[in-house]
């Protein structure tokens, strides 16, 4: 008996299946009403697909790994973090990091060292990632 894997997004994260919303490549959210999962019997292919009343094509289903989990980075999601932290002359990483307060025990920074250095190639990261070079760090 096969054993089916949850479904993963674009990014591969495993997509639990009370999910109601995901989102496409433009950040939009995408409803979702019920998740289907194909596999050909003498074929070697499977995949998940949702149905979603937001979706146009084949009975309102789209296949699942062209969806986010979470909304997808973008230019204006970077420069809207950047503007963040450029506003504020104090703690300008942790506004960056959309941290309301400086709570360095959750913040997605090193805790332990300084906050510049973190944020920097945070920046770089995206910076990369949104030009289509991949994760090189």
């Amino acid at each position: 008996m096969m054993e089916v894997p949850l479904p993963k997004d674009h990014e591969g994260r495993e997509i639990p299946l009370d999910t109601e919303v995901l989102y496409d490549a433009n950040g939009k959210e995408v409803n979702i009403t019920s998740f289907t999962f194909r596999r050909r019997v003498y074929g070697h292919w499977s995949n998940w697909k949702v149905l979603s009343p937001d979706a146009r094509g084949e009975e309102g289903m789209l296949p699942v790994n062209e969806l986010y989990l979470t909304p997808p980075d973008s230019w204006g999601k970077l420069l809207e973090d950047l503007n963040e932290g450029a506003n504020h002359s104090e703690y300008s990483p942790c506004f960056y990091f959309r941290k309301d307060m400086c709570d360095c025990s959750s913040c997605e920074a090193d805790r332990y060292s300084s906050c510049d250095q973190p944020a920097f190639k945070d920046i770089a990261s995206r910076i990369r990632k949104l030009r289509g070079e991949g994760d090189a760090d």
